[in-house]
């Protein structure tokens, strides 16, 4: 049996309205982690303890972390090798062009 809304109008933008919330949590989702969980990430990928990860772990570390490679600019992968600083002033660039917000330097 189909039961129709007695106001389809209505039903149709509440219906709307939950999905649009779903779509902006798994969004945002991806976007709730701290500077330390980004220094934990390197630290999986940096798995000899060298210091630095080469550019196609840089990458696959930010598809980890739900980071598009291209959000707030480059990625840290034109080095040969990418050091933690380098690789959490990126991720704290990306997470906030992703959130549509600016990125602080700290100097």
């Amino acid at each position: 049996m189909y039961n129709r809304p007695d106001d389809v109008r209505a039903h149709l933008v509440e219906e709307l309205g939950r999905i649009r919330e779903r779509m902006a949590e798994e969004r945002i989702g991806s976007m709730i982690f701290t500077e330390e969980d980004a220094a934990t990430m390197f630290g999986m990928f940096d798995k000899t303890g060298r210091g630095y990860i080469d550019p196609s772990q840089c990458v696959q570390a930010f598809v980890a972390l739900g980071l598009s490679s291209g959000a707030g600019g480059e990625l840290p992968t034109k080095k040969a090798k990418v050091r933690l600083d380098d690789f959490k002033a990126a991720v704290a660039k990306a997470r906030g062009s992703q959130l549509g917000l600016e990125a602080h330097d700290e100097e």
